[in-house]
């Protein structure tokens, strides 16, 4: 059974099982936290044992997320990658050609790369250009409808390569949405879209601000804390 409690402000999924033991016990590992508890204790009590474990519940999730980054490297551009791909995996598939230029024809969950040069570097190098120009296509088409939509406007937009932000929005009315988005899904790209429209009008974090972006974006809340489970695995696999 999947269950949620919220951990000093931060909303922690967990598997609950239940047994015939007598005690609650708490597990953390590579899927997440587990918690086991005797088949007749209420979920209240339960989450009193959460939070009265809180402390060393959060750190031993902070551990294994920090271990689980340490193995990863920046992706490996090769026949056969798999790469996210607006919320879907997709299967980079390369053909040699003897034509000039590189052909990408998109199909359901893969992405063939028709060209001459199937080097590694060669290949990194496409595969980037095309990310970021999919990404500036979509991001800044997505951005405008939405701005029409909430009846603002901004002076200027481009894409931004930063490691830890997904967007900004300047008091000069600039904004700049993080190309990575394009590898999350669409309703990820939204929340972050609304969240820096939502600074022409309140250049700040205030209750007013949150409640633009409520408006517009009634799940903020599960968004934000998707993006921030998603960042530190997109920014290390894709670090340019």
């Amino acid at each position: 059974m999947t269950c949620r409690f919220a951990i000093d402000g931060k909303v922690i999924t967990y598997t609950l099982k239940r047994s015939a033991r007598r005690s609650i016990g708490f597990k953390v590992d590579h899927h997440g936290l587990t918690v086991a508890a005797p088949e007749r204790a209420s979920l209240s009590y339960i989450e009193q044992a959460l939070a009265a474990k809180a402390r060393w519940i959060l750190k031993a999730l902070d551990k294994v997320q920090a271990d689980r980054l340490d193995t990863l490297a920046p992706i490996i551009w090769q026949d056969g990658t798999i790469f996210p791909f607006l919320g879907k995996d997709c299967s980079l598939h390369l053909v040699k050609t003897l034509s000039s230029r590189n052909r990408f024809i998109q199909t359901d969950g893969e992405l063939i790369l028709q060209t001459t040069r199937a080097d590694a570097e060669s290949v990194t190098k496409t595969m980037r250009n095309w990310l970021k120009a999919q990404a500036k296509t979509i991001l800044l088409s997505r951005l405008a409808d939405q701005a029409d939509t909430m009846q603002l406007t901004y002076d200027k937009a481009a894409l931004s390569n930063a490691t830890r932000r997904w967007g900004s929005c300047t008091a000069k009315r600039h904004i700049r949405l993080n190309w990575r988005l394009v590898l999350t899904d669409w309703s990820l790209m939204d929340y972050v879209i609304v969240h820096e429209l939502a600074h022409l009008t309140e250049l700040n974090h205030s209750p007013r601000f949150w409640a633009i972006v409520e408006e517009w974006y009634p799940d903020w809340r599960q968004a934000r804390q998707k993006l921030n489970a998603l960042g530190p695995r997109l920014f290390t696999l894709f670090p340019e």
